[in-house]
């Protein structure tokens, strides 16, 4: 929460929802966890049940080319 207590003025939580708030992650075990723990602490724990937020995991596959969240 500290991250949003700093940021706060990022993300207005009155918002009406749905849309949610859409955050990326690469497809990494690793990249996924960090993700969604930042979705966790910025968002509420409850982030996804609420759908204040929704994180999109990026595949890192080859085939689909560099982009800004692989080194393609």
């Amino acid at each position: 929460m500290k991250f949003r207590t700093r940021y706060h003025r990022l993300w207005n939580d009155t918002t009406p929802h749905p849309p949610s708030t859409v955050f990326w992650a690469a497809g990494a075990d690793r990249v996924i966890d960090t993700a969604k723990y930042f979705g966790a602490g910025f968002f509420g724990l409850d982030y996804e049940q609420s759908e204040r937020a929704k994180l999109e995991v990026i595949s890192e596959a080859a085939d689909k080319g560099g982009n800004t969240l692989t080194f393609g």
